[in-house]
């Protein structure tokens, strides 16, 4: 959902937003900022969630479960997934 709503709405809302601000049309520029920002809050928000989850949670998580199903033989660097990975 996060990736959406970004990809979505918010590349023609900032531009738009950041040029009436510019060119002093506050009025404009108020009308559309009313959208803006939550949706920029909300992708904020979510990213530093997002990354949390992906690059600190869950390597804490894979390091203790490779540690109880293998011991501690095995290396305990955390798992990189890429985007075109089966995982």
């Amino acid at each position: 959902m996060h990736v959406i709503v970004l990809v979505k709405f918010f590349p023609s809302l900032a531009p738009v937003t950041v040029y009436r601000a510019a060119r002093r049309r506050l009025g404009r520029h108020k009308t559309i900022a009313r959208w803006t920002l939550p949706v920029w809050m909300y992708g904020s928000v979510t990213g530093v969630i997002i990354y949390l989850m992906l690059y600190h949670w869950y390597a804490h998580a894979y390091e203790r479960l490779t540690r109880s199903m293998f011991g501690a033989g095995l290396p305990t660097a955390p798992l990189r997934l890429t985007a075109w990975s089966p995982l």
